[in-house]
Order: structure tokens, then C-alpha cells, then sequence
């Protein structure tokens, strides 16, 4: 980070250095697709280390394989498709960092002539506006409901969750601002005003709950006040590729920096003394941005800090703004 304080090392220790391993692209023969998992032999054999983060417990695995034999109907044929959706793909974040990655693993030729197997659950207005800017083709897939895919295209994950592959990572931020080509420039010819940009996490948990006592300070340094959600994928690629700063609470929001160009700025918002949710400052550095941190306050005794809505100290936040201002110059 960039405004690191020595006594904070702690915090980041663990990703100063990781090893990033390759990355693979797996053909899949007769796989059986149901409810979010890939199967073949009756079930017994259960492809989850590409469709779940993290391994299944053996109960876990024991309940698919009743589930899988229970559902006795006759499987829907599908000659080709690809799946690279996981179990933590209805969190944006997540979805737009490994989800899509592992799609850009895919080569093109076969990206054009593969459908995407989508589970119903993630059958979601913000993922089918993603697949549909990339042309890519989809089929959603029924609930309770056995599929037979003969020629099944999955990769590997990326990296372990929280880490990247930096040439993947390059690589979908290349393939996207491509994707709009001229549109980009005519954007940013527009003279967007929303070079700083402060995330408001609308209805979501852990929204901040003293705005009113910060949005001065974001007046104060010309920040823009906006809920990704209220945009396309195509709208989010030309702000951020034209934003400086990208100001937050942690969240998935944050994600967006993928879009934005080399030596821009990210302000994270952290949990007081956490050690372990560093995603963002992994992001950053692989896609060469500064990086600053603050911590917003503490929480109530006894509250969830998954749950509780944040605080963040206004003079601390003005002082941090300050400094990645003059930093960047």
C-alpha cells in the first residue's frame, strides 16, 4: 500500500508474496449437470473443484450422490457448453474476478461456439447484461433437472480466491475495453466530470450509516456519489476507464478497478485490523495501481461485523483523501 504505516504490515503479511499456479483448460466427456454440479458413474464421481471454491466435506459429496439418484429422469442431451460459474458467482465481485477470468481462459473460437450453462439460480439481469456485452451465448439451466453434456469446456481456477492471475487479469481488462472500441474515446472526449468516485452501496449490508457527516468531505474533494448497479457493464468499463480515484467501503464495487488504467488510485475501507480480506490490495497490485487503505471505526460489542453497518471517521477520511491527492498530483 502505499500510505503504509509500519504497524500495519501485520495486515498485509500474508500477501506480500504468493505463487501463482498455472492454469488449465479441462475437456469434460458425458458430463451430467445438476442443480450446480457436474457429475459422472451414478455420481460418484463429483467434478467439484470446478464449481466450489474450497473442498466439499465427504457428507457433502454423500448428499450429492443421493440427490443425483433420486432425480431419475432421463437426462436432456446437449451436445457442447461450457461452465465456468462457481458457487460465489452471485457476488459481482466475484463473478466479474473469477467467473470471467476463467471465461478468458477459454479461446475465442470456442467462446463463440459454446453456450454458457447458467444454473436458474444465476439466471440474474446484471450476469445475463455481462454474457450478452461479450456476445456470448447461454442456456440457462432448469432446476432438478439432469443434463448430459458430451463435450463439456471448464478450467481451473485463476488463482485461489483473493488472488489473481495477472496475465488473465490483463487479459479480460484488454478484451473488454476492446469490446467498445471507439466508444470509449468518444466517452472520454465527453469530458466525464466522474474522474473521483466515491461507491454508495445502496440497500446492500454494511452500508455506511454517517453519510451525512462524510458527504462533505466527498463534496469537498469533487467525488461522485454512485450505486454501481444502476449501470450496464458497458456504462461501468467507460466511467472506470476514466476515473482517477475509486473510493469505498470493502465491497464488491471495488471490484470495477479492473477497468481502470494504470497508476489510478483505489481507497479501500477496511475492518478494523483485519489480516485476511486483502482481494483488493491483491487487484490493485496486479493491475498496477496505487493502493491506500483506512480502517472505519469499530463496531458495537456484540454485533455481527459481517451484518453491521459501517462508520467512518470523517477527519480520518479527509486526511487520506488529502494524501492520495497530493500524490498523485
Amino acid at each position: 500500500p502505499v500510505n503504509l504505516k509500519q504497524e500495519d504490515l501485520i495486515l498485509f503479511k500474508r500477501e506480500l508474496e504468493r505463487e501463482i499456479p498455472n492454469s488449465y483448460l479441462v475437456n469434460i466427456k458425458k458430463a451430467i449437470y445438476l442443480n450446480q454440479s457436474l457429475y459422472k458413474y451414478s455420481g460418484f464421481l463429483q467434478f467439484s473443484k470446478y464449481t466450489n471454491f474450497g473442498k466439499l466435506k465427504i457428507t457433502d459429496r454423500l448428499k450429492n450422490i443421493i440427490k443425483y439418484n433420486l432425480t431419475s429422469e432421463s437426462p436432456t442431451e446437449i451436445e457442447t457448453g461450457i461452465w465456468v460459474l462457481d458457487n460465489k458467482s452471485h457476488v459481482y465481485g466475484h463473478f466479474l474476478n473469477d467467473t470471467m477470468c476463467r471465461l478468458i481462459m477459454i479461446p475465442e473460437e470456442c467462446r463463440s461456439g459454446y453456450k454458457i450453462l447458467i444454473p436458474e439460480n444465476l439466471n440474474l439481469e446484471w450476469i445475463i447484461d455481462i454474457f450478452v456485452f461479450f456476445d456470448i451465448e447461454y442456456e440457462i439451466m432448469e432446476q432438478n433437472k439432469k443434463y448430459l453434456i458430451y463435450n463439456l469446456l471448464t478450467t481451473t481456477f485463476p488463482a485461489r480466491p483473493g488472488n489473481f492471475n495477472k496475465e488473465i487479469l490483463k487479459q479480460f481488462k484488454k478484451e473488454s475495453v476492446n469490446k467498445l472500441g471507439e466508444e470509449i474515446n468518444n466517452f472520454q472526449s465527453k469530458k466525464s466530470p466522474m474522474k473521483r468516485i466515491w461507491i454508495d452501496r445502496g440497500t446492500s449490508r454494511r452500508n455506511v450509516y454517517n453519510m451525512e457527516e462524510i458527504k462533505p468531505i466527498l463534496d469537498k474533494y469533487n467525488f461522485h456519489i454512485i450505486d454501481f448497479k444502476n449501470f450496464s457493464i458497458s456504462e461501468k468499463i467507460k466511467i472506470m476507464n476514466d476515473v482517477e480515484i475509486l473510493a469505498g467501503n470493502h465491497g464488491s464495487g471495488l471490484a470495477n478497478m479492473t477497468f481502470m488504467n494504470e497508476k489510478a488510485n483505489i481507497l479501500d475501507i477496511r475492518d478494523p485490523n483485519d489480516r485476511y480480506k486483502n482481494a483488493f490490495f491483491s487487484q490493485a497490485s496486479e493491475l498496477n495501481l496505487n493502493y491506500f487503505y483506512m480502517e472505519r471505526e469499530a463496531s458495537n460489542p456484540g454485533s455481527d461485523i459481517l451484518l453491521d453497518d459501517v462508520r467512518i471517521n470523517p477527519q480520518k477520511l479527509n486526511n487520506v483523501l488529502n494524501e492520495i491527492i497530493d500524490y498523485s498530483g
